[in-house]
């Protein structure tokens, strides 16, 4: 079952906007830059949810994955290369159900340790 990606981009349009809108008002301290790379959420029950990133700041991380996750810390474990990937402590501080059971999530990056040589869960499909 792949991704439907119209849909989905449907789906993340008024978000995309009302986070635009709130940027503006807020006056974030960093810059959010596009990062779209396969990624795994590991729970602290030992569960893993595959996602995909969706943007990154010094402020933190911002995901696309299926299903909502607590307001808790998790263990997220980013592609770098095919070979290796990054391992960030995210504190998960906000999570919004999109449409069809899929979410974006994010908050701030509290520790990290790069170039694990670990590959990431399956694809989103």
């Amino acid at each position: 079952m792949g991704i439907d990606l119209p849909s989905l981009q449907a789906a993340l349009r008024p978000i995309l906007d009302e986070l635009r809108q709130r940027e503006e008002c807020a006056g974030r301290s960093h810059k959010r830059r596009s990062y779209r790379r396969q990624a795994t959420i590991l729970m602290d029950d030992g569960s893993r949810r595959p996602a995909i990133t969706r943007d990154v700041s010094l402020d933190g991380l911002g995901l696309l994955h299926m299903g909502q996750l607590e307001l808790s810390e998790v263990d997220v474990r980013v592609a770098t290369t095919p070979e290796t990937s990054a391992r960030l402590r995210v504190r998960i501080a906000w999570s919004k159900e999109l449409k069809d059971g899929w979410f974006i999530s994010g908050g701030p990056v509290i520790a990290g340790w790069g170039d694990l040589e670990l590959p990431i869960d399956g694809a989103l499909d």
